[in-house]
């Protein structure tokens, strides 16, 4: 039975995840994204599709990540002080290049705005926040609402 609520929470959280230029009560200027969590095993693609409202081009427009850190409430002694830090079958995992943390996705003018896509590529376990960041030609940024990533 709980493999059935897994496979349904991969499914559903794993579509498309659809930025919407504002919602009412944010104002023109808003942006969010509407996903509240996407899981899937690693290497996956996270795509992200929407639109941004009016005549004025966005300066830049991108979808950054950063890490989440989690408590571990089962493992008071977390960090320098655990044993298994040390032990080298515990940490066999191969060091590669940094992931970068923002991608600059595309943008393709329309009559009434811009659509864009982004893109983001997650080659390492972990459990991520992504969230989308517009500046205008102004200065004025603008960043969206943050969805969680569970890279299994």
């Amino acid at each position: 039975m709980l493999a059935g609520v897994v496979a349904t929470a991969i499914i559903v959280g794993s579509g498309p995840a659809w930025s919407k230029g504002s919602r009412s009560k944010d104002g023109a200027s808003a942006l969010w994204i509407a996903a509240d969590r996407v899981v899937g095993f690693v290497p996956f693609t996270v795509s992200l599709y929407g639109k941004v409202p009016g005549s004025a081009e966005p300066a830049r427009l991108e979808l950054c990540r950063d890490v989440v850190i989690q408590a571990d409430f089962a493992n008071p002694r977390a960090g320098a002080d655990d044993p298994m830090t040390g032990r080298t079958d515990r940490n066999s995992a191969p060091a590669g290049p940094p992931e970068p943390l923002c991608s600059p996705g595309t943008l393709m003018r329309t009559q009434d705005g811009f659509n864009y896509t982004h893109e983001m590529r997650f080659d390492r376990p972990g459990t991520y926040r992504v969230r989308l960041t517009m500046v205008d030609a102004t200065g004025h940024r603008a960043i969206s609402n943050a969805v969680q990533v569970n890279a299994l």
